[in-house]
Formats: structure tokens, sequence, C-alpha cells
């Protein structure tokens, strides 16, 4: 499934209030997400690989796209749709031949239109830019704002994404700043209730790539 302009939610089970990474992804699907990243750094290989398959069940069930986090080996053991890849993880050369030339690759940019014309030019599907805002999830973020997302944007053809302090009171700035796709991560698994909070963000999201594409 190819990536989708709109709410890319990222799991983090620190964040979830006890609550699966199946029950949070369901109810992000229910809300509107139109992509899901499996993002966990603390459970095994085994663990993370049969959950990972069940999420890629509800990801197809709803038409969403599936990417795993970090590792294209355990991507392409669970049937991901791609693999979402940082400086320090395998290249996107080294991913591409073990997904093959259909899967979605995304790599993270930061604030460097260089750094993502380099992955443009190494065959990744999307890039993202952040952190954008303030964000709690990293302590160590380094606020970017919407001035790299339009700089990203000019430098290359693919889609972009943002990243870092997105909910729905700043997601439409975003999309007006140029991305396609606003990533999140607390403003969706730590809310109280995940379907709702995602679906006022992927109507404002809607309404915004309405207005500015």
């Amino acid at each position: 499934m190819p990536l989708q302009p709109g709410l890319y939610v990222i799991t983090d089970r620190a964040l979830s209030a006890g609550r699966s990474h199946e029950d949070v992804v369901a109810a992000a699907l229910r809300g509107g997400a139109t992509a899901i990243q499996l993002r966990d750094k603390t459970c095994g290989r085994a663990e993370l690989v049969a959950t990972g398959r069940r999420l890629a069940q509800l990801c197809r069930d709803a038409g969403a796209t599936f990417i795993v986090n970090d590792d294209p080996a355990v991507a392409a053991e669970i049937g991901a749709d791609g693999v979402h890849l940082g400086p320090d993880d395998p290249s996107p050369a080294a991913a591409r031949a073990i997904l093959g030339s259909r899967a979605v690759i995304g790599y993270s940019a930061k604030a460097s239109p260089e750094l993502a014309q380099q992955a443009e030019s190494a065959g990744v599907d999307y890039v993202v830019a952040g952190s954008i805002f303030p964000t709690s999830t990293k302590a160590d973020a380094t606020v970017v704002g919407l001035a790299a997302i339009r700089a990203i944007t000019a430098a290359v053809r693919i889609p972009v994404a943002g990243i870092g302090g997105i909910g729905s009171a700043n997601g439409g700035s975003v999309i007006e700043a140029g991305a396609d796709v606003a990533c999140v991560i607390s403003a969706a698994v730590a809310a109280p209730d995940v379907e709702g909070a995602c679906r006022q963000m992927a109507d404002r999201i809607r309404a915004s790539l309405a207005a500015y594409r």
C-alpha cells in the first residue's frame, strides 16, 4: 500500500497507558489514520514480529499503509508495506534489496534539504522533517519549525512528512507549509480517546489538504 497523504500514527508503548499496540492502532484507524508505523524498542524480535503481523492485517483491512521502524529485515518478516530509516539504520539501497521494488521506504531528513535530496536520489519514497514543534517524546529533539518543511519540499519531488509536537491545533499548519503527511505519536497514542483524537486530527489535515493541494 503506497503512502497516502494524511495522518501517520507512530506507536509508543510507553505512552499508551497500558493499552496494547493492537488496541491503539485499531482505534487510530477507525479515527482516519492513513498510515501506521510500528515503533517499539523494548520488546524482543519474536514479539515484535507477532505484533507486527497483527497490525499489518488491521492496516490492510483499513486500506492504510503499514511501516516498521528501523529494521527492513523485520519489516520483510512481518509482511509490512515498508520501513522507516534514519542515518544510523541500514541504507535505503540495503532496505530496497531486502524489501523489493514495491516497498515504501521513508527517511528522516531532520531539517536538511541536502539530506532529503540524497535520500531521494537513493530511492526513498518519502522523507520526514522535524522536530517541527517542541515535543516531549524526544528530550533531545531540535526544533526546526515550519521553515524546514518549506525548505525540504522545495528541494525534493517525493512526499514530505512533518513530525514533532504535532496535534489537532497545529496539524493543518504542517500541511499548509507543504507537507503531505503529518506524523503524530503522543497526540494519538497517549490520548484518552485515541479514535476521537485521530478523527479530529485527520479531519483537519484533510481539510488543509483540500485547501492547499
